[in-house]
């Protein structure tokens, strides 16, 4: 953070991911962060009701079939409980 104001950088995944894969694995690889500390915001998109996982916590996707982690949480596991289409917006 500088100035109040995140510096990070901007990814994205959009694809069909399988049950419980993990999805950080996936982001380190892509982006070749070999120091990664996780994610700080995440945005997902998926089918409303769909459950996901975010550091050991359930949660489930609302009516807008939209989950927007605005605040800056250390985000270390994030996967789907079933099969789930998906896009995924993040900063690290």
């Amino acid at each position: 953070m500088k100035n109040g104001y995140y510096t990070g950088h901007i990814g994205q995944l959009d694809d069909t991911f399988a049950a419980e894969q993990d999805l950080i694995p996936i982001i380190r690889e892509k982006h070749k962060l070999y120091d990664f500390k996780g994610l700080v915001k995440i945005g997902i998109q998926a089918p409303v009701g769909t459950k996901f996982v975010i550091n050991g916590q359930t949660l489930r996707i609302g009516a807008t079939g939209i989950y927007e982690l605005d605040h800056v949480v250390n985000v270390k596991e994030l996967y789907f409980v079933a099969e789930t289409e998906a896009l995924v917006d993040y900063v690290y």
